[in-house]
């Protein structure tokens, strides 16, 4: 007996060119998101702050504004017993920033106060180190909303590292620095200048 041939395509077939159909388009989606991903990195590489010369303390006085400060006639003070002197708190300067990395100096002063503040309802994670990154672990935590700040008191350099750039408030010797607003982490290199 002679066999007829089969009509229609055989169900292998099928499901090969199916296949051969999602992997085609996977391979262009994968494409697609490594150009996207290489995009978005060459992005953020050119977005780096420029280095801003200004002290802080100048920009909080009024230093940049250009006005001149108006001048003040003395009263006469009674002459009072002579105070201990206070120890002067410093000033501190930025002198580098970087989208993940500002490095501040703290002159004038032989101790360095820092201050970190939770200032949003998430948990924060942190580390500081002494006087380097990588240098020797001095505490590594989390701030949450039971336990919302920590302060150090210092002699020597400090290197902080916070989870989130944009949940807390950083201040030095009484001078709050305020770093890019970012979700992601952020670090901080202060160099206490004797």
């Amino acid at each position: 007996p002679v066999r007829r041939p089969r009509s229609g395509i055989p169900a292998s077939e099928k499901v090969s060119k199916i296949a051969l159909f999602v992997i085609m388009w996977l391979f262009i989606l994968l494409i697609g998101g490594i150009i996207y991903v290489y995009i978005e990195s060459k992005y953020e590489g050119s977005n780096n702050k420029a280095i801003d010369d200004t002290r802080i303390t100048d920009k909080l006085n009024g230093a940049d504004n250009g006005e001149e400060e108006p001048v003040v006639e003395a009263t006469p003070v009674p002459a009072t017993p002579t105070a201990t002197p206070t120890p002067t708190m410093g000033v501190v300067s930025l002198v580098t920033s970087t989208a993940k990395m500002d490095t501040y100096s703290i002159s004038g002063s032989d101790k360095m106060k820092v201050q970190i503040k939770l200032l949003k309802s998430v948990d924060c994670w942190f580390q500081l180190d002494k006087d380097k990154k990588g240098g020797t672990l001095i505490e590594m935590n989390t701030l949450n909303q039971s336990d919302p700040s920590r302060t150090w008191e210092f002699d020597h350099s400090a290197y902080l590292n916070v989870g989130r750039g944009d949940a807390v408030e950083i201040t030095i010797n009484g001078t709050v620095i305020a770093p890019e607003v970012k979700v992601v982490s952020k670090k901080f290199q202060f160099n206490l200048l004797k």
